[in-house]
């Protein structure tokens, strides 16, 4: 007998593969909440967004607290990556998850933004 095993992100992928994108007003309202987000920790300035399948990284250094500067610049980021399909934030892990399909193969991918000031080193 042959164990077939899915694990959560090979299932979430074949989901978001399927299903219908979000209107432009449910993908402003997701990048909104990231803004609200993003005041919460006002404090940070370095953000990562991630993606290991693609080897993708991306850190955002927010100089100043101007959270709507910062979403505008995340949403070019998403946009030269694909179609946003899903912005969701992951309370245990206090960061977002998102679901983006690529323009050109239409395959699935998940990128995460998540705080990332342990990962920079300043050097002065």
């Amino acid at each position: 007998m042959t164990k077939l095993g899915l694990d959560n992100y090979t299932i979430n992928k074949q989901m978001y593969a399927k299903i219908d994108p979000p209107t432009t007003e449910q993908v402003n309202q997701m990048f909104t909440n990231v803004g609200a987000w993003l005041s919460t920790h006002y404090k940070k300035h370095y953000y990562m967004l991630l993606n290991n399948e693609l080897h993708y990284y991306t850190i955002f250094n927010l100089k100043s607290p101007n959270f709507n500067q910062m979403v505008d610049e995340f949403k070019q980021c998403l946009a030269f990556r694909g179609q946003v399909l899903d912005i969701e934030y992951q309370h245990a892990e206090d960061c977002y998850q998102i679901w983006i399909k690529d323009y050109k193969t239409k395959e699935v991918y998940m990128y995460m933004l998540f705080e990332a000031e342990d990962f920079v080193v300043e050097v002065e």
